[in-house]
């Protein structure tokens, strides 16, 4: 048909134009009316017609729409005035086509309007009315003064045609047909509220009511000869009305013309009729079903063919949110807020809760929200919110709501972003729990939706939702709504405490048993306006979903919170109901949340219940028991035995409350290293009260196990430490602050990752006895830090005695500063005291090192720790200090590895080389020195003769050698630097150091030659060339 169709258009054959376009167009039709002669349905009353499936039949659909441009162009063509001569005319028709004069069209829009509604079928007869409709729109001949029908007319005269076909999916199609053709060309003339209320509700003016009257007057005059159809109103067929419109009435006395108003009401109409067609798919019956089906009538049938039309509709479902889309494409001049909040808006409402269709509920309410303004939405809030309760049960409300608050919620942040672009960015610090700044920042929108009172406007119609499904309505549901709801406030109302709890509250009871619901007698949903059931049931059982959903709402306050979710009532009750796994994904998210904000920690009840939320990443459930970890008592430290005599740890000090976390678990040590940066968030200016806060956190983070300790009591015990040096400053003020304590720094944290003290005694001596009647008036005191960071660091010793080893080695450092600054201060007596504890200490990492340092290299870089704490302590007694260093040095002189035995026992004899002459604290036995030095050179020749790569040792004694020579070390004459000299250069001709192709002998070789240039520079300076002229070296 389509092919017959373009060769009439080639021919300029008008009536076969229109006829084969019939032909075309039947087969969207009826099918048991496809031909003039066929077998009437009425004589097979049971005869199931065959249909197409709403896919198929678009497919169809499609393929007749795209020929229909080629007859629209065609009609266009023959309704404009020619620019050339004509050709010869038509021949008048029947219809009352008239012949053409030259220069005037060949037929007008009117005429062709009028003749194409002869065609025979119904459904091809509005197609084309359709597009003649649509080209007498575009002609103008419908839009001026003069002898043609205004637009109102032609679109009322469309919008009442197509109501003859009632069969559902050839209805959608033609309706959506009907918009795309008039899309373009609806009336868009300026009307006020009252003149669009009276359209849409149908009380028009008396000539338009006229008008409407005679136009009913003449269709009356063509239903007998469509009624030859044999079409009815039955399920599936077409209307008998609808017949065809003379031309006379489009060329009747002209109206006004037509508005915004009769676009409105136009699409409205359509929109509603729409509707009502594709509901009625659902109950349509499929042919194609019940053959298939051996028991039409059972249950899984039906089930079957409920879910199969369900299919269709959603995938027809475009159709009829298309009417929305044009209705919010209409000029925003004259379609204003006021019209669609008491026109548009109610009209659709209405439909949509007239239908009582789950799905076209909420689909339409979906693309309410989807396709008008924002503008819109905040003008009519409370009436969309108002239809929600009354909604069908199956409909999804949290998606409609959601959906809701997330577009208005966007509209905040695209109004806040421009006004920032703008300059408008006069921000201030709206943290302070009532959102002043924000508002400042977003003026204008912030003010709408304050105006309107969004939040509790969400809140009301949640609650009546909760009050018409009351308990059935499942626990996820309920989290997901006030998950909605609290994005929502934090985007538009940002540090509105207030509203946060009252989300968190509502989930709080009724996961606890209470059923929530709206508040007779209240305006105001929040926290005031929810009851709860006074019989409080077992809290409810929450299933995956549900866990997942309440996880991600304890998370969401987090991000812009951060330590104030502490402040919130219900934060930690709602923690209570997740699993022990899920409770370590909120405990990590805060702790990311609270680093990220960088703000300290500084109340001590703040800090235990920050404690207890992050308990998950410290222990397990077993070991926790449920529990927030608070079970041991910590009142200081516990006692111990006397400092000179027990050294060990006692039995109670380096235990863990529990088995801790799983190490095993993935993320494990990235969680711990979080709860140890949280250490150092721990903040008072008070140095009792911050030894209470690092007592509360060894409580709780020593209940991690031992896996953990190394990662979490770390940094409590440098926390330690750099509050012993604020004690250390005010407990031992010096008498001239020139001479003063040295800084803090001079512990170099990167020098180990742990601290370690020896166990001392607490005695019960108060701080003001022990400032032997000073101004220190404070708790603690640094002898009560020493025994804190001792027993910290025992507790980190059975999982890291390296790290543990450090850390004592530490401690002996920051103890001999105490005790220096002893000296210098008012309190000098105690500086053999805290020699003492130094002392002790020293022991304590030597006894470690014995026990549980086993690996050769670790070996290796303790003992090199060893002797640069030694080196760096000052107020050692001579006899303590020589006990020391002699160990050391057996301890260096037993090294597995030869070369490592050669570089630790060269270092040793800086021990017995230390301070200046006149300093009575320094120690210095030169002979040890030489024996040290000499024992080195004899490793080294061990060590050389089994491989030459080992002259760089020999290198590193010159070095040694040159540094005593220099420092006037009375044993080390110029006969050893020229001897070692001699050697090394004997070894690097022997093994061809110049031409050698080894790494190592490169660099010893290049090392040895920056020594020489060095003695040589020494040689030529006037003040040491005295000293260094007799050391021989080849020139």
């Amino acid at each position: 048909h389509a092919y017959y169709m373009k060769q009439a258009i080639e021919g300029d054959d008008l009536p076969m134009v229109l006829d084969r376009a019939a032909s075309m167009l039947s087969e969207l039709g009826d099918p048991n009316h496809q031909h003039h002669h066929h077998n009437s349905a009425a004589d097979h009353p049971h005869h199931v017609k065959a249909t197409l499936n709403p896919k198929s039949y678009y497919e169809l659909h499609m393929r007749c729409l795209d020929e229909l441009p080629n007859l629209e162009s065609y009609l266009v063509e023959l309704s404009t005035p020619p620019t050339i001569d004509p050709l010869a005319g038509i021949p008048g028709m029947s219809s009352g086509l008239h012949h053409h004069t030259p220069g005037e069209p060949r037929h007008t829009a009117a005429a062709l309007y009028g003749a194409v509604q002869y065609a025979p079928r119904a459904v091809p007869r509005l197609y084309l009315q359709i597009l003649a409709g649509s080209v007498l729109l575009r002609s103008g001949e419908s839009g001026g003064s003069g002898s043609g029908a205004n637009a109102k007319t032609v679109l009322d005269d469309l919008i009442g045609a197509v109501k003859c076909v009632q069969c559902p999916i050839r209805g959608l199609f033609l309706r959506h047909y009907l918009l795309g053709c008039t899309r373009d060309k609806l009336p868009t003339g300026p009307a006020t509220l009252e003149q669009v209320r009276d359209v849409v509700e149908g009380r028009a003016t008396a000539a338009a009511a006229a008008n409407v009257e005679k136009k009913e007057e003449v269709k009356e005059g063509a239903t007998g000869d469509d009624a030859k159809d044999g079409e009815t109103k039955k399920e599936g067929g077409e209307a008998a009305s609808g017949g065809a419109i003379f031309p006379d009435v489009l060329t009747s006395q002209p109206e006004a013309p037509g508005t915004v108003a009769d676009s409105i009401a136009f699409l409205l109409k359509n929109f509603t009729e729409m509707n009502k067609l594709w509901v009625r798919i659902q109950h349509m019956p499929s042919a194609s079903g019940v053959a298939s089906s051996p028991a039409p009538n059972s249950r899984q049938a039906q089930k079957e063919m409920r879910k199969r039309r369900e299919r269709e509709r959603n995938e027809l479902r475009l159709l009829v949110g298309t009417n929305l889309v044009r209705l919010s494409q209409l000029d925003d001049r004259h379609v204003t807020a006021e019209i669609y909040g008491k026109v548009i808006l109610p009209a659709v409402l209405e439909q949509l809760t007239a239908c009582r269709d789950p799905l076209a509920q909420a689909y339409i309410m979906d693309c309410i929200i989807q396709v008008f303004p924002d503008e819109f939405h905040l003008a009519t809030l409370e009436i969309f919110l108002s239809v929600c309760s009354r909604l069908r049960e199956k409909v999804n409300i949290r998606t409609i709501v959601g959906s809701m608050m997330d577009r208005l919620g966007n509209y905040f942040d695209d109004a806040r972003l421009v006004q920032e672009e703008e300059g408008g960015n006069n921000t201030t610090d709206g943290g302070d729990g009532d959102g002043g700044g924000e508002e400042e920042k977003t003026a204008g929108t912030k003010t709408s939706l304050t105006a309107v009172d969004a939040f509790h406007m969400f809140d009301r119609c949640i609650q009546k939702v909760y009050t018409t499904k009351g308990s059935s309505m499942p626990p996820k549901e309920v989290v997901r709504l006030q998950t909605a709801l609290l994005n929502f406030s934090l985007k538009v109302y940002p540090g509105k405490m207030e509203q946060i709890g009252e989300c968190l509250g509502v989930c709080a009871r009724y996961l606890s048993g209470q059923d929530v619901g709206e508040k007779e007698g209240e305006s105001n949903a929040g926290s005031g306006g929810v009851k709860f059931d006074a019989a409080v049931s077992s809290p409810r059982t929450l299933d995956e979903v549900a866990i997942e959903e309440l996880e991600k709402l304890l998370s969401i306050p987090l991000d812009s919170l951060a330590l104030r979710v502490l402040e919130l009532e219900h934060y930690s009750n709602l923690l209570t109901f997740l699993p022990w796994d899920n409770r370590r994904q909120v405990a990590a998210v805060m702790l990311n949340a609270v680093l990220t904000s960088g703000k300290t920690l500084n109340d001590l009840d703040q800090i235990e219940e920050m404690f207890s939320i992050v308990a998950p990443l410290i222990q397990d459930e077993a070991t926790n028991g449920g529990g927030s970890g608070r079970g041991v008592a910590d009142g200081g430290v516990s006692r111990t035995s006397d400092l000179m005599g027990a050294l060990g740890v006692g039995s109670g000090n380096g235990s863990f409350d529990g088995g801790g976390a799983d190490p095993t678990s993935s993320g494990f040590v990235e969680e711990q290293i979080l709860l140890g940066k949280l250490v150092h968030l721990l903040h008072s200016d008070d140095t009792d009260t911050a030894y209470e806060m690092l007592a509360v956190a060894r409580r709780h983070l020593r209940g991690g196990g031992p896996k953990s300790a190394v990662y979490t009591l770390t940094p409590v015990v440098y926390s330690a430490f750099k509050l012993l040096d604020k004690v250390r400053g005010v407990e031992f003020a010096a008498e001239d602050s020139s001479d003063g304590p040295p800084p803090v720094s001079e512990v170099d944290p990167a020098e180990g990752q742990s601290d370690s003290v020896s166990v001392l005694e607490d005695d019960s001596s108060t701080p003001q006895e022990k400032a032997g009647g000073s101004d220190f008036k404070k708790n603690v005191n640094c002898r009560k830090l020493f025994v804190f960071v001792q027993e910290t660091v025992a507790i980190i010793a059975p999982s890291d005695p390296e790290l543990a080893f450090k850390l004592y080695l530490q401690i002996a450092c920051i103890a001999d500063r105490c005790a220096s600054s002893a000296y210098a201060s008012t309190k000098a007596e105690e500086g053999p005291e805290y020699s003492a504890i130094a002392y002790e200490i020293m022991a304590q990492a030597f006894l470690l090192y014995e026990d549980d340092v086993s690996d050769s290299n670790a070996q290796q870089r303790s003992i090199q720790n060893m002797i640069g704490t030694l080196l760096s302590c000052k107020t050692f007694e001579k006899d303590d200090y020589e006990a020391l260093v002699t160990k050391t040095a057996q301890y260096a002189a037993k090294l597995l590895k030869k070369a490592d035995q050669c570089k630790t026992v060269m270092l040793c004899a800086h021990l017995f080389y230390t301070g200046d002459k006149d300093d009575v604290k320094s120690f210095r036995n030169p002979q040890r020195v030489l024996e040290c030095l000499q024992r080195a050179l004899k490793i080294a020749d061990a060590c050389c003769m089994a491989s030459s790569a080992h002259v760089q040792l020999f290198v590193d004694i010159l070095d040694q050698y040159v540094y005593f020579y220099e420092n006037e070390c009375p044993v080390i004459t110029d006969k050893f630097v020229s001897g070692l000299v001699a050697l090394i250069t004997e070894h690097m001709e022997n093994i061809g150091a110049p031409t050698t192709d080894s790494v190592s002998v490169a660099e010893a070789r290049g090392h040895f030659e920056q020594t020489i240039r060095y003695i040589k520079m020494k040689k030529n300076d006037e003040e040491t060339a005295e000293l260094f002229a007799p050391i021989q070296v080849a020139e």
